[in-house]
Formats: C-alpha cells, structure tokens, sequence
C-alpha cells in the first residue's frame, strides 16, 4: 500500500513538473523574430551602388548567424535577372515573396496607366490603392505569375507599406497567401498616414478594412499582418517623422536620434517578452536601397543580438508565413488581445500600455504630469476602409470618417490623474486586464479593461461612452482656463489702433469705391451708396492686390488706391449721408452681433502672463494667414497653386492682408477684421433681405445670422454654431463675396446698369478663384457625412442603424439603402440649418415674393450637397465651409418667412412665436460660445521663443529652415518677418514652389547632414538661418555643414549658415 501510494505521488509529482517545464519552454518559444528584407530594383534607382551590393551583404550576416529571412521583392526585381540569380543561390531557409510596391515597369506589363505623382513613394503612385479594383487585380496577377515564372512556385508573404483589404481577399482566395506585411502606425512619415490598427502587433484584418481586426470568424481575412518598423510604445506614438523613426529599424534610431543597440535591445525585450501575452512577435530588416556601409554595422549587430537570445531559448526565428501558419493554428477563429506593457525605453521614467482586442485599442500613458488615456478607438469590423472601392490619391487613415478619442489627429485626451504617478502596475484576472498605479494624492487607482467596455475605479463605461465624455471633457491642470483669466489687454492702444484701421480701410476702400460708384451709377443714392462702395472698393482693390503681386510690384496697388481715396476725400468733403430713424437699432443690431460674433476670436495673441496664446483650429489657421500674407510679395507662375500641386488652402484673405501689412497683422486679424468683416456681412444681409422682402425682415435675417441656434451639440454633427462662423475669417471673408455678388445683382435688377452686373460677376469669380484649390481637390465620397452621422461613437452614434445601412449596401438592397440614407440625410440637415429650418417654408409663400426667391434656395441647397458628396483629399472635414454658406442664405429665407407674418392679421401671434424663437436662439447662442470659451490653448509662445523670433527680425532678411512636420511652426513667418522653408503640408503657401522636393531637401539637410545640400539651400533658396528646439536639436555638425551658432537661449538654438 506504501508503495503504490509512493508511485502515485511520484508520477504525479513528475507529471506536474514536466508539465511546468513543457509550459514554461513553450511560453520562451512562442516569442517570434521575422527578419524580412524587401528589395527593390532598378526603377527610381537613385544609389551609387547596384541593388544587389546590399541584398549580398545582407545574407551574409543571416547566414553567418545561421538564421532564417523573408526576401521580399519588388516586380522590378523580380524581372532584375542579377538579382534573382544571386537569390537563388541562397539557403532553404530562406522565404521568396512579393513587395506590393508599384512601378512603370509592372503597370507596363499589367496593361494598367501608372499614376505619376511627385514622387515615387506617395500613395497614389506606389499602393495598390492607387489604383481601381480591376486595376489591382491586374497588376497582383502579373506580380504572383512573374513570380512563379522566377521560383516555380506562388508566394506565401506580401508586403508592402500598405495593402488593402480588397487585394489581400483577392489574394488569399486565389493564390492562398498565409501572411502580410504593413507599416506600424505612422502620421505623417513618407507623405501618408497608416493609423489606428493594432500597435505594432500583427492581428487578422477585417474583409472590408485591413486596419482593423474583426470581432467574427466570419469577417475575417484568413491572412495574418504582421508591421514593419514596430514603434517605440512610449515615444513612437506622434505626428512627427521624429516620432514614427523611435523604431526597431536601424535606420530610423540611428540616423534620425543617434541611439544604438542598447535601445533596440529594449525594444526587442518590450515585444518578445510580455508575460500576460501568449505570444510575442517582432520583424526586423533592411531595405537594399539603404547604404549598408551606413547602416550594415548596427544591421549586423542586430542579427548577433537575436542570435545570441535565440540560444538563450528567449525567443525563435523564422519566415514570416511559417509565423502566420503558427499564428493561424493556434488562433483560428479571431486575434487574441494583445497588451504592450513597458517602460519609457529613453529612461524618462514613463510607463505605457497598449491595450488592443477586436472590440477596442488603447493607449494608456502616465508620467510626472499625469496618467492619460491618449487613444481609444473603437473596432467597427462593418466599417469600409477609404479606398476598398475607389482609388485613392492619398492614404490619410487619421482622418476617416469614425473619429476617436486620438491625443495626435484631435489633440485629445482622457486625464485620469494629474500630478506624478507611482507604483504602476498591470496584471490579469482571467480575460480582464487591470492597472492599478498611486497617484499624486496617495490615493490607489484602479481600471480595468474589459472585453467591450472600462471600468475606472469602480464606475463602468462604454468605450463609445468614454470617447465622448473625452472630447468633452474640459481640460485642467497647466493649460487649463484656470490660466487664461488675467490676459492683459491694453485697451487704450487697441482703441486707437482700431480707429486708425477703420480711418485707413475707409481711404483705401470705401473712398475710391464712392468715386467709381458715383462715375458709372449716377442713379444710386442713399445708404445703398454705402454698400455698394465699400463692395466696389472692395473687389478692385483685391483686382489690383491680385495683379500687381504677380508682376511683383505690390506697392503700386496701395499708392493707386491711396491716390483714388484722396481725390474721392476731396471732391465729396462736404456730402454727408441722412441716416433715417430705423437705421439705429439695426445699427445696434450690427454692433452687437458683430462683437459677440468676433469675442472669441479676439482673446488670440494676448500676453496671458508671459505667454502668448492661440487657441484652437481658429487660431493655428490665423497664424498660418499671417505668415503667408507677411511673406507674400509676388506670385510665381511656378507657384504650387499654377503648377497643379493644389491643397485645400484659399489665398485670397492672404492677399488681402499682404497690401496693408504694414499694420499690426496681430490685432488686425484677431480683434479688427473679425469685427469689420462680421458687420458687413451682417450689414449686406439686412440689404439683400430688405430688397426681396422688408425692413422688418431684413432686421429678422441679421439677427438670426448671429444668433440663430441649431438643434444639436455640435460634436455630433461636426458643424459649429452660427454663432461662432466668424472663428473661421477665410469663412467670413467667402461669405462677404458671395453675398456680395447677390446684392449688386439685386441692384441691377432695380437699376440695369451693366457696371453693376460686372461688380457682381467679379466677386463671383473672386469666391471661385478662392476655391480652385479646394474645387481641384475633391474626392467623391458620396454621404459620408450621413455616414458619419450613423457611424461614429462622438457623433450620432446609431449603430443599430449604422449596421443596417452596412447589411443593405453589402446585399445591394439599393431601397433599403436609400431609405435610411435619405432619413440620415434629413436629420443631418435639421440638425445644422436648427431654427433656420423655417426659411424653408418661405416656398410656401412664393407668391409674396420675387423669384430670386428659389435661386437663393437652390443656391443654398447646392452649398449644403457640396459635402455630401466630396470630401477634400487633404484634411476631409474641411469642407464643412460650405454648410457655412448655406447657413449664411437660409437665414435670409428665414427672416423673409417670419416677416411675411408680421403683416398679418394674427399680429399677436406672429410676435409670441418670433419672440419664442428670439430667447431660445439667444439662450442656444450663449451655452455655445460659453463652451467655446473653456477651450485651452493649442498654441503658448513663450518669451523665450518670442526672443528667438525677435532675434531673427533684427537680422538680415533671409529663409529659415527648421526641423519640424505639420503643426511645428505655423507662425514662425509671421513673428520672425523671415520666410520659412517648410512648414508642414497642412500649411502649404501657395507661393511655395515643389513643396515634395522641398520635404526630400530638409530631411536630407538634417538627417544626412550633406554638405551639398547646404550649399543649395543658401544659394537656391536663400537660406541663411537654422532655428531648432532643444528638445529636438540634432547632432549637427557645424564644421562639416558650414554653420556658426549666433544665437540660444535656454530653449531655442539658432545658427547662421555661412555658404
């Protein structure tokens, strides 16, 4: 009996222990290295050196540490016969496949037009998205037939930067692909945006959006994607090149931050060793078209490292499909969560978690500042990716249509804690995952991730829910409103400065104007002379602007108009205007909607103790206004706007403010102009209304242009309220020529004098002209707004609906579809028209007025269709400009439709109910620009900047380049009187020439450190100074580029580039 009990325990106890030991080897085998090194051939070849030179090298060092590789090859080296000799003589553990990367060499023999770009790597050109459906089918057939031709055999791997769903279905169905590559998560890196799927973690991708990862077998695509250059967790998260290239590839951490093993050490740990994963997964490589005496070294050094933690039994080796047939096997139905958990790898001391499952990504950050929930987006697995259908010109996956709570696209995130956090920690409890940590009040926090929704310390929450509370959540802490209570305003100064604008616009404008008036339209007279002067001026002044910046003689345009308003001044000295009686309420009117209007706007460039703030998309965009209008002195032919490089970016405004900047551009921008522009408009619809109507009407349409509220928030509907129109003052400046162009057709109706109709047709064509830029950037994205409206989690969010617009369109249920789209598109139009709404029944009375009447109503409407079918290719939420325009004419159909009734019998009745709508509209208009006011600045200028900037005026005049992307330096032009080489392709001006060449130029200047293209830069380009951050100050070499430091402070470096 002793003895069997002995046995028993004996086999238990050793059945326990191989158990313990099986479990442990297989968790340290089930951590994944894939080298993958895609090759490219001889198109765009640009190297001394061939592209076989790295490819030899490469294997070299894989074979020496007797590792396994995928080759991915791109269809011009496949058809490169040097290159697939040297590839056959390889081992057998090595893996062939094809880099999806498209060239003239493979759209040639696709029978397929090759889409030329400015460059070769921009997405129009190089992805299959480029390209139509029956386009990319064409090109992946002759891409797996050229390489069967080549290795007798169809390939297991793809790759490319980006590929989307439609091709990886096509290719899984047909060829039986096994595994895929994209790029990690970059926002701004090569031109294009990949955002928002698993971080840098490889997930099976949705049938109808590779970014993201279904929640259904069903759904899938039984293909596993794997990503190239996997990110620093903590530092990697950015809108920056800077950013994105805190990476695993050598050549991004040691050409772009000077790091070294030690740093891909970290990162290789932070991926193959997550104790609360089931696997982990890196891939490693080199592209052949990088120098490998430049990088081969630290290429090499890699290698020796995976090898050596390979013997460790740390982690395994392998091809890229051997990893997703594993992947696939042991995960057959949906991609399990996976969780990056790490430490600052830069020794901040910061901690990151990356939370990622079929349902929702998260991005948790803390720091000495706080803990933030920095990005949550949720998983809609029935949502289409942007190009599925149609070919894209551009990838910008930051910007689709479902937004997210996302810290780098929205500037937005959640802040649980503020204060420096301490004991942090992540732990499971069955699928749940929990972080605790201590905040700066001692006190224990506690959230824990579940499958769909988040618990944070005891209280449940939808992820859609948090999203919301999120982007409405009002910020604390050093950039909080707390900070902006005592901007020091110098009233005094500002007053007269106003009064000098008011006295100068008038000589320039409204004087020179009269005069033309009074010489071709004897006949108008009274206040009508007003408008139609300032509207005269106004339009011949920009004429002359327009001109004369062309051929590059600017000044002659303010010595003409100085000159006409002059002569006008003179011979009408004495003619005074009989202002009637009902003119000073509306006058009162004008004054106060045109301040209220204008508030917000006038807070941006106010010394708020020390700092200089900007706030919002309103104040960046004024900045950038500013710096093209300070720099703009001619129009170049060459220009990127004339040479068909179009963005999205009217240039009318700024040519406007480059005539009178001699003025203070700051003040002009943010507290006169916003205030003159919104009285004119307002002063104009009053005009048009009292011309087709009333008086009384005309007073209804002003007031409800400043004060007419809508009837949701306007997060839901991404269409702000009326009342806050003037924060855009391009919008403003757009709506002044359009209702200018109606009024003075108006007036020749009534005059028929054909000067009339020629002013009108001018400021018509100016309003075009402004948006040519935009015009030539449409895409045709037919109801995404509607589709938005359903879709998105921090809009409508109806995804019962949203589910079954989704089921109809994939079944061509085509009723189906148009009903619930036409229903979308009815609430999405009473939800922004609001009380304006009412305009509309102004058909019913057609026949109490002109039948101008309907052409404003379809001029109105088409504004309104404009955005929902296009979107902009840069920057798509944009276009919402134009529901402004169609605010803007409703409301004078409103105030025609509520004034028709004060005519009435039911006179007691009509008064209740304008009244009714009067204290709601005000009441609508107050929450929404009190909200608007808790807004926290997007842009602090210190003094120390300041003085940097000032630095550069008192220099000698020259261009100025800076390491920066997108958002970096928007108003460097402006404060420092120095044009700027480069400020971020959201902030293009116009005048630009080959901005692509000018990204390519400043990338190579600083990360190559060329001598050569310093030279260029000083003798091209006039380049004379550097202006860096600390922060972001790289190793330059002074000697070797020829630069003298003449300039820092404890912030800011500055050197003078002496070429």
């Amino acid at each position: 009996m002793a003895i069997k009990l002995f046995l028993n325990l004996f086999f238990t106890l050793a059945f326990f222990l191989n158990f313990v030991t099986t479990s442990f080897a297989q968790n340290s085998q089930n951590n994944f290295v894939n080298i993958v090194n895609p090759i490219r051939g001889s198109d765009f070849w640009e190297q001394n050196f061939k592209p076989t030179d790295s490819i030899s090298k490469q294997y070299q060092a894989i074979e020496k540490e007797k590792l396994s590789a995928t080759w991915l090859l791109r269809y011009d080296a496949l058809k490169n016969k040097e290159i697939s000799d040297l590839l056959k003589t390889f081992n057998q553990n090595q893996e062939f496949g094809i880099l999806f990367e498209v060239t003239p060499t493979l759209t040639k023999e696709s029978g397929v037009e090759y889409r030329k770009s400015p460059s070769w790597h921009h997405a129009a050109s190089v992805f299959l998205t480029g390209y139509s459906q029956e386009e990319r089918v064409k090109l992946i057939d002759q891409a797996f037939e050229e390489f069967r031709k080549t290795f007798k055999v169809y390939p297991k791997s793809v790759g490319a930067w980006w590929i989307d769903s439609y091709s990886l279905n096509y290719m899984r169905d047909k060829y039986k692909i096994d595994a895929s590559l994209d790029v990690a998560d970059q926002f701004s890196t090569d031109g294009y945006q990949v955002w928002g799927q698993y971080f840098s973690t490889p997930f099976y991708p949705s049938k109808d959006d590779a970014l993201i990862t279904p929640k259904s077998k069903e759904r899938k695509i039984d293909v596993v994607v794997s990503q190239w250059a996997a990110r620093d967790p903590y530092n990697g998260y950015g809108e920056r090149v800077e950013d994105s290239t805190y990476s695993v590839q050598s050549n991004d951490y040691l050409k772009f931050h000077n790091l070294d093993i030690n740093y891909f050490d970290k990162l290789l740990d932070i991926y193959t060793n997550q104790p609360l994963n089931d696997f982990g997964q890196l891939v490693i490589g080199l592209e052949n078209d990088f120098d490998f005496n430049d990088f081969g070294i630290e290429y090499q050094k890699q290698l020796e490292l995976i090898s050596q933690k390979r013997s460790e039994g740390k982690l395994r080796v392998s091809k890229l499909a051997d990893f997703a047939i594993w992947y696939k096997k042991n995960f057959p139905d949906i991609s399990p969560t996976q969780l990056v958990n790490a430490d600052d790898p830069l020794g901040s001391g910061g901690k990151v978690l990356w939370y990622q499952s079929p349902f929702y990504r998260l991005g948790f950050f803390a720091n000495k500042s706080g803990a933030f929930i920095r990005d949550l987006r949720v998983y809609n697995d029935s949502s289409k990716e942007p190009c599925l259908l149609n070919p894209c010109s551009e990838l910008n996956f930051a910007f689709t249509i479902a937004k997210a709570l996302d810290d780098v696209t929205h500037r937005q995130k959640y802040t649980l804690d503020e204060g420096e956090i301490k004991n942090f920690r992540v732990s499971k409890n069955g699928t749940d995952v929990i972080l605790n940590y201590t905040n700066a009040a001692n006190e224990n926090k506690s959230i824990r991730l579940l499958q769909q929704d988040l618990e944070i310390d005891g209280k449940i929450h939808t992820v859609s829910g948090l999203i919301i509370n999120a982007t409405s959540q009002v910020p604390t802490g050093p950039s909080s409103k707390n900070d902006l209570s005592f901007p020091k305003i110098p009233i005094l100064n500002l007053f007269f400065d106003f009064v000098k604008t008011i006295l100068l616009l008038t000589l320039l404008i409204y004087f020179p104007g009269r005069l033309l008036v009074k010489k071709f339209v004897p006949k108008i007279g009274g206040l009508n002379l007003v408008p139609s002067s300032i509207i005269s001026g106004f339009s011949l002044f920009l004429l002359g602007g327009l001109l004369f910046t062309f051929l590059k003689v600017p000044y002659l345009n303010l010595i003409i108009f100085s000159t006409l308003g002059i002569i006008s001044l003179y011979k009408y000295r004495l003619s005074f205007l009989q202002i009637p009686k009902y003119f000073f309420p509306l006058l009162l009117l004008l004054s106060l909607g045109s301040l209220t209007q204008s508030s917000f706007l006038f807070r941006n460039g106010l010394d708020y103790q020390g700092l200089l703030f900007f706030f919002s998309e309103e104040g960046i965009n004024g900045l950038v206004h500013l710096s093209q209008a300070v720099n703009l002195n001619s129009l170049s032919p060459n220009a990127s706007f004339f040479s068909g490089e179009i963005y999205n970016r009217p240039f009318l405004l700024d040519l406007f403010l480059s005539q009178i900047k001699f003025l203070d551009l700051l003040d002009l921008y943010f507290r006169f102009l916003p205030l003159i522009f919104s009285f004119l408009a307002g002063t104009l619809i009053f005009y048009i209304t009292t011309r087709l109507s009333n008086r009384k009407a005309g007073i209804l349409a002003v007031f409800f242009y400043y004060f007419a509220f809508d009837f949701a928030a306007k997060n839901i509907f991404w269409v702000k309220q009326a009342t806050l129109v003037n924060t855009q003052l391009n919008t403003t400046f757009n709506i002044i020529l359009i209702l200018s162009a109606i009024y003075l057709f108006l007036l020749y109706i009534g005059i028929r004098n054909k000067f009339l109709i020629w002013l009108s047709i001018l400021s018509t064509s100016f309003f075009l002209i402004d948006q040519l830029g935009t015009l030539l950037s449409f895409n045709f994205t037919p109801f995404w707004f509607v589709k938005t409206l359903l879709d998105s989690p921090d809009h409508l969010g109806n995804f019962p609906k949203a589910t079954a617009r989704f089921v109809y369109e994939t079944k061509g249920e085509s009723l189906k579809l148009a009903g619930i789209t036409l229903m979308g598109l009815v609430i999405f139009y009473l939800g922004i028209l609001g009380v304006r709404v009412l305009g509309l029944l102004a058909l019913l009375r057609k026949n109490h007025f002109p039948k101008l009447t309907f052409t404003l109503l379809l001029t109105s409407l088409i504004f309104f269709l404009i955005p929902q079918f296009f979107t902009y290719k840069l920057f798509p939420e944009e276009v919402k400009q134009y529901f402004y325009f169609s605010i803007v004419l409703n409301n004078i159909l409103l105030g025609m439709f509520l004034g028709s009734f004060l005519h009435l019998r039911l006179q007691k009745l009509s008064f209740a109910v304008i009244g009714f709508l009067i204290i709601i509209s005000l009441l609508g208009s107050y929450i929404n620009l009190s909200q608007k006011f808790e807004e926290s600045p997007t842009i602090k200028i210190s003094s120390e900047e300041l003085s940097a900037f000032n630095f550069l005026k008192e220099q000698k005049k020259g261009g100025v380049i800076s390491l920066s992307d997108n958002n970096d330096f928007p108003f460097m032009p402006y404060f420092s009187s120095n044009p700027y080489f480069l400020n971020g392709e959201k902030y293009i001006p116009l005048y630009f020439e080959n901005y692509s060449q000018r990204v390519n130029i400043t990338r190579e200047f600083f990360y190559n450190q060329s001598p050569k293209v310093a030279k260029v830069l000083k003798e091209k380009y006039n380049i004379k100074y550097i202006y860096l951050e600390r922060e972001k100050l790289p190793a330059l070499n002074e000697r070797k580029l020829n630069l003298k430091k003449i300039s820092e402070n404890e912030e800011f470096v500055i050197y003078q580039l002496l070429y």
